[in-house]
């Protein structure tokens, strides 16, 4: 499971994701790995 601080940290100020880290997620998810906000 990877728990992710949504403002600030993957979020930027705009609240807007970067593609990259998008697709890292994407990654994360197809690896089996739960994604989770908090």
């Amino acid at each position: 499971m990877l728990a992710l601080d949504l403002d600030g940290t993957i979020l930027d100020m705009q609240l807007h994701l970067d593609p990259r880290d998008v697709a890292a997620l994407d990654r994360i998810r197809s690896a089996g790995v739960t994604v989770v906000a908090c």
